[in-house]
C-alpha cells in the first residue's frame, strides 16, 4: 500500500494511513529531517534514507523504531538523491558526495542490504548548490544527477563526471525530471522571478 511519509521537527518520521490519515508507524531520528528518500511498500519492505539537519545521514527500515546512522557529513545537506546502491548528497560546503552501501550475507541464502557509509567519491563544486534532481533515462542506460548552482548554472553529472552544463537566465529554485505531457524525459526548472 502507498502511504504518506512525513518528517517532523520533533525528530520523528510518521507513516500515515492513506485513507484514514492515522499514524501507522512512528520512527525516531537523531535530529530533525531535512530530506527523505522513500522506497518500497509498507506491508512488505520499505527503506527511508534521511538527511538530518545536524548533518547525519540515516536509514530506517521496516521493524526498526529508531534510525541507524550511515555517516556524519562534514556539512549540512542541501539535497539528497538515492539510487539502488548509493546515495548522492549535496552539502553546504559546495560538495557533491556519493556514499555507497554493500550487500551483506546474513545466514544461508538470505541477503540483507545494509548501509556501510563508505564514501565512493566527492566533488568540490565552483558555487553553492541550490538543489539536485535525479535524472534517470533507462532506455539509454543513463543515470544522472542534475545540480543547480547559485551561479545560474546547471551541471549534469554521471557519477563524478560532468556530462553537460548549461546556464539559465534566472536563479533556479527547484527542478523536477520525468514525464511532462507527451515528453518522456523532461527537466522542468522553477525560477523565483
Amino acid at each position: 500500500m502507498a502511504c504518506l511519509v512525513l518528517g517532523t521537527e520533533s525528530c520523528s518520521v510518521y507513516i500515515l494511513d492513506p485513507e484514514a490519515f492515522t499514524i501507522m508507524d512512528s520512527l525516531g531520528l537523531p535530529s530533525p529531517p531535512v530530506f527523505l528518500s522513500v522506497s518500497g511498500l509498507y506491508d512488505v519492505e520499505f527503506r527511508i534514507v534521511v538527511a538530518c539537519r545536524s548533518g547525519e545521514l540515516c536509514v530506517l527500515k521496516r521493524g526498526w523504531q529508531t534510525a541507524k546512522v550511515i555517516t556524519a557529513l562534514e556539512s549540512q545537506p542541501v539535497g539528497l538523491v538515492r539510487r539502488e546502491k548509493s546515495v548522492t548528497v549535496a552539502t553546504m560546503d559546495n560538495c557533491l558526495i556519493s556514499i555507497n552501501n554493500k550487500v551483506k550475507n546474513r545466514g544461508r541464502n538470505v541477503y540483507h542490504k545494509a548501509f556501510q557509509g563508505k564514501k565512493v567519491w566527492s566533488v568540490t563544486l565552483p558555487h553553492s548548490v541550490i538543489c539536485i534532481e535525479r535524472m534517470d533515462i533507462p532506455s539509454r542506460g543513463m543515470f544522472l544527477v542534475a545540480v543547480a548552482l547559485s551561479s545560474n548554472h546547471i551541471l549534469v553529472y554521471n557519477d563524478k563526471n560532468v556530462v553537460d552544463c548549461f546556464k539559465t537566465d534566472d536563479a533556479v529554485s527547484a527542478m523536477k525530471f520525468g514525464r511532462f505531457g507527451r515528453e518522456e524525459n523532461t527537466l522542468v526548472i522553477g525560477n523565483l522571478h
